[in-house]
């Protein structure tokens, strides 16, 4: 069923130079709420973001398109069956159109068929989407972008067999690759790795790391991780101007080089073994401003991490790890502080406690006014221009509490100036969810 709006009191100010509610956020949802973090893009070129957020209500995957003030574009939300847990990857299938909305459906179950949906602001289907590649298949991976581009994968099931696939689809939908697989890739993140113009596929499919391109596996590829494994994050560590594949698994932080090696002291080991695992996605970003990346990442033990190369070997950042406390979310980063300096933001979830919104700054340290209480189990923050005055909002999802079981949608209002070019802003980084920086 189509889910109720309901306005929430607004949370307590933040201290001055903090983070303030935004006039009319939070807003509450009757249903299950949020199993994703909002995208935030300009999806009709009128230079302002629409926030893009999917939630799921029993059988309803409902897909909302708000502006700053609450309102919802018009024609929406609109609802597109099964399957809200995945979000919304944003996608430029037509380059003489606008942005298109990308994402998977399943319905009659998990073995009743599922397809991938474009569509474009109005709500009108892409010329030559949706796609249904085999009739009756699950799709695994979120859609990743790239350029007119999008890759995902699925298990089709027929004759009491099940097949994995990799595909790739033009902008009219066509295949332009489709690939079996061992497993289906669960993880992915594209980008261009060896600098020849063409992007590569970054995949994560069992406990493989896999590096493709148009033309099948790359040299070196694959390489055998240790569960549980990451979402790959692509950046230059080098400075060569090549991007290397990072990912978390069970021995610690990897960078990869394009053969398949990895930089000398990685993996990266966070605590002791097995007490400390990174998990979800690392960011990538320049956190102490030295024009050098670092590796910034969650723990399983509530500690956050910043990790650098120093002279030989990755260390830890000075400040760094910061005991937070409960289940974080991957981190985003971009200046919440105004500042001028990159600023972490995430969320934790306390088991019996508070579940809450953090910001740490470049040297470790909570920034002004946070935590902050929030109300449901916190998903990941996205950082962007919502309202148009040049200013960084902060935009944060949650699933409701089971004793309401109501899907929450906060906007937090910072004193930092936006910067269109921040690190690693949205989850995912961009709104494609190439994972590439």
């Amino acid at each position: 069923m189509m889910m109720t709006l309901l306005s929430l009191a607004l949370l307590p100010c933040a201290p001055q130079g903090g983070l303030t509610p935004h006039p009319g956020w939070p807003k509450s949802f009757s249903g299950q709420g949020f199993y994703s973090p909002a995208n935030l893009a300009d999806l009709n070129s009128d230079g302002m973001v629409e926030m893009i957020v999917r939630s799921q209500d029993g059988g309803s995957g409902i897909i909302h398109l708000f502006h700053e003030d609450g309102s919802e574009q018009a024609g929406w939300p609109r609802d597109y069956g099964g399957n809200g847990f995945d979000g919304v990857t944003v996608a430029h299938l037509d380059p003489q159109g606008g942005a298109d909305l990308v994402f998977t459906t399943v319905w009659a179950g998990v073995f009743g068929g599922g397809s991938i949906e474009a569509l474009d602001i109005q709500g009108r289907d892409v010329p030559g989407w949706p796609v249904n590649p085999h009739g009756r298949q699950s799709f695994i991976m979120p859609p990743v972008a790239t350029g007119s581009a999008v890759i995902t994968s699925f298990i089709h099931y027929g004759n009491g067999l099940s097949r994995n696939y990799l595909v790739g689809l033009g902008p009219l939908g066509q295949p332009l690759a489709l690939k079996e697989t061992q497993t289906a890739p669960s993880r992915g993140a594209a980008g261009d790795l060896d600098g020849d113009g063409q992007v590569e596929a970054v995949l994560v499919s069992g406990n493989l790391l896999m590096v493709m391109d148009g033309n099948g596996m790359k040299a070196g590829w694959p390489v055998q991780l240790r569960e549980p494994i990451g979402k790959p994050s692509l950046g230059d560590f080098t400075g060569n101007g090549l991007r290397e594949v990072v990912v978390p698994d069970a021995d610690g932080m990897h960078v990869f080089l394009l053969d398949g090696t990895e930089l000398p002291g990685f993996p990266f080991l966070i605590g002791s073994a097995g007490t400390n695992l990174p998990f979800g996605q690392p960011a990538l970003a320049d956190l102490d401003q030295d024009g050098a990346l670092e590796i910034v990442a969650s723990g399983d033990n509530g500690e956050l991490h910043a990790i650098e190369m120093g002279a030989a070997v990755p260390v830890e950042m000075p400040g760094f790890p910061v005991v937070i406390g409960g289940s974080l979310s991957d981190p985003v980063v971009g200046d919440v502080s105004g500042d001028g300096r990159p600023d972490v933001v995430l969320s934790t979830f306390h088991v019996g406690g508070s579940p809450e919104l953090v910001a740490i700054d470049n040297l470790g340290n909570f920034t002004a006014g946070t935590p902050i209480a929030v109300q449901g189990n916190p998903g990941m923050a996205a950082l962007g221009d919502i309202d148009g005055d040049n200013m960084t909002e902060v935009v944060l999802t949650t699933l409701g509490p089971i004793a309401d079981f109501r899907g929450r949608l906060y906007v937090f209002d910072s004193p930092a100036v936006h910067d269109p070019n921040a690190d690693w802003p949205l989850p995912q980084q961009d709104p494609a969810r190439s994972s590439s920086r």
